[in-house]
């Protein structure tokens, strides 16, 4: 339950980072980077012609 717990920290920890990342230096984000699947889900939750509702919650997608 714990080493599950960590991973879960860890994950969220990786999915603010790329979002703080993109939200400050979406154009300077280089093209490797946007390459790693997180990076793409996070990136895709962010677009503003995306609802609410479409968005994949944190939980989804550290659930996989």
């Amino acid at each position: 339950a714990s080493a599950r717990r960590a991973m879960g920290q860890f994950a969220r920890q990786l999915i603010d980072d790329n979002r703080r990342e993109l939200s400050q230096h979406e154009e300077k984000v280089s093209r490797s980077r946007r390459a790693d699947f997180l990076t793409l889900v996070v990136e895709a939750n962010m677009k503003a012609n995306v609802s609410p509702g479409q968005n994949l919650s944190d939980q989804t997608i550290i659930d996989g």
